[in-house]
């Protein structure tokens, strides 16, 4: 089966804009509006026995240019199958059905035609549509070419447990802090009795291990919120789901149902959840790659011989890459996030890295040995100039770990007393730091950089206080971060030109300073960071 086709259009600049969030269209038959889900309706005309495992209904579109996508259409109750998409392109579309049924003329062979007209909004992924792996094969970026950010959070079990009215505040207080992706677990990460909308009280299966589409549609209406923020959704657990449904969620019939279901959707596609190598979830990757218009990763756990792995299958469009927590050694979990990331990146074939889960700050501050706003703010910097094309965030966490903690975000902690609550934990000042990070990257070409350790001729023992610094290929820019010293040694005689400027970025407060002295020897210069500052992130431009 094919994957979507899209017309690439390569762009030299970072287009970075704020909008106001707005529903999304509820398109009428043969009536739609560019990257904005459409749904369309099929009407068996006999009874199938198992019309969910059973019959497979393929729809084949066809646009503007000769561009063609297939997407699954799924059975949705009764003899109702529907199918959906997010057109790329504005003009006419034509579809036809084809299944494996072709004695039932409700399902094959239908025909139909949807006029779809252009975006005129600035929510950007209606703007620029679905994510794409760069030419270079080392970013992401949106259909049309412009390069995508990525900062992340996780949200894992906020999906399935807020409501409806929960997600709404949660997406529009992680839109407004500049966030551009969600990560969530399809049925949670607790024991599958507890899985369930505490509203409706629905369990994501049946008795008979089909897809309860009650509660799907929470899912996928959850899923819409959040694009309309401007936030694509990660969807973990879609293979060897954690919560215990590994059963239910094996062979082709659950890829089909879950890739058709989401197909009008922004979001990506994780079989595994935090795990190791695992045959269920490579099976699953394997099937979502092959009928799936949106990018497929796997969720590794904190493995770097699964990540490893992962990085090499050709089912996976790019390496999420979880340095992890190493239950608070900060140690490892500052080396990880700087050797892992770096050794991904030299990895071939070449995809993009993206540290997809690191530290948590599991406090809210800085009164512990670990599990601090400083220690998830600084293994974003490392993570970034060691290569990873984006970071992901994390609040909150449970005993032993956190004593008093009760999971704050990604667990979703309902109890507004605690002082983990997951409204309290939304704002805590380290996400104010993730945005400081997301606007200082935003102002620089960061697709092109290179990590460059090798530049730093002063590096020290401690792991914690190790520097990251990355350029630009060509030379003219280079950028490095202080974890926690007072100065760098740098080799800047690739610039070129013996002539630079540059200034110091304050990743606490995000505000920058001038450089005020230096010395420079054959080469190299050191230049100390502005008195006070915790840590410090530094830019050096050639002069022309």
């Amino acid at each position: 089966m094919l994957k979507v086709l899209h017309p690439v259009f390569i762009l030299s600049i970072c287009l970075v804009m704020t909008f106001e969030a707005s529903p999304s269209l509820a398109a009428g038959a043969g009536d739609a509006v560019a990257w904005q889900p459409w749904e369309g309706e099929l009407t068996a005309q006999r009874n199938h026995t198992r019309p969910y495992a059973g019959v497979e209904v393929d729809v084949h579109f066809s646009g503007p240019g000769g561009m063609q996508f297939v997407v699954p259409a799924f059975w949705d109750e009764g003899r109702i199958f529907r199918f959906r998409a997010a057109f790329p392109i504005a003009g006419a579309w034509q579809w036809r059905s084809v299944a494996n049924v072709e004695s039932d003329p409700g399902l094959h062979d239908q025909r139909g035609r949807v006029n779809v007209a252009p975006y005129h909004g600035e929510n950007p992924l209606y703007l620029h549509g679905d994510l794409r792996v760069s030419l270079d094969r080392r970013y992401l970026m949106h259909a049309d070419g412009t390069p995508f950010l990525w900062m992340g959070d996780t949200a894992w079990n906020a999906l399935w447990k807020g409501t409806l009215e929960d997600w709404h505040h949660y997406a529009g207080v992680r839109a407004r802090q500049k966030f551009s992706v969600v990560q969530t677990v399809a049925t949670g990460t607790v024991n599958r009795n507890s899985t369930h909308n505490p509203v409706s009280g629905q369990m994501p299966f049946r008795e008979n291990s089909e897809p309860n589409p009650a509660y799907w549609s929470d899912i996928e209406k959850k899923i819409g919120v959040a694009n309309d923020n401007g936030l694509f959704v990660m969807l973990t657990g879609l293979g060897a789901a954690p919560a215990g449904f590994a059963t239910q969620q094996a062979g082709q019939a659950f890829a089909r149902y879950i890739t058709g279901r989401l197909a009008g959707l922004m979001v990506i596609l994780s079989p595994s959840m935090d795990q190791r190598i695992d045959a269920q979830n490579e099976d699953a990757a394997r099937r979502l790659h092959e009928i799936a218009t949106h990018l497929i990763t796997q969720h590794p756990g904190t493995h770097l011989d699964t990540s490893r792995r992962y990085h090499a299958a050709t089912s996976t469009d790019f390496a999420g890459l979880q340095s992890g927590h190493h239950s608070g050694d900060l140690v490892r979990v500052y080396t990880a996030a700087r050797e892992w990331t770096l050794e991904l990146w030299h990895r071939t074939p070449t995809k993009p890295v993206i540290n997809i889960e690191a530290m948590y700050d599991a406090r809210g501050n800085n009164d512990g040995p670990n599990w601090r706003e400083q220690d998830v703010r600084r293994c974003g910097w490392i993570a970034w100039l060691s290569g990873s094309r984006g970071y992901t965030y994390g609040a909150g966490d449970v005993p032993p770990k956190v004593p008093g903690g009760q999971g704050g975000v990604w667990r979703f902690n309902t109890d507004a007393g605690a002082y983990d609550y997951w409204r309290t934990a939304l704002t805590w000042p380290s996400a104010t730091q993730m945005t400081h990070l997301r606007d200082f990257m935003a102002g620089l070409e960061w697709w092109k950089l290179v990590p460059a350790p090798e530049l730093i001729r002063n590096q020290g023992k401690d792991p914690l206080a190790q520097m990251v610094a990355s350029r630009m290929a060509d030379g003219k820019l280079l950028v490095a971060y202080l974890p926690d010293s007072a100065e760098i040694t740098l080799d800047l005689s690739g610039l070129g030109t013996a002539s630079w400027t540059g200034h110091w970025f304050d990743p606490l407060t995000g505000k920058s300073a001038p450089i005020a002295d230096s010395a420079a020897t054959a080469g190299e210069t050191t230049l100390r960071k502005p008195s006070g500052w915790q840590d410090a992130a530094l830019v050096i431009t050639a002069r022309e």
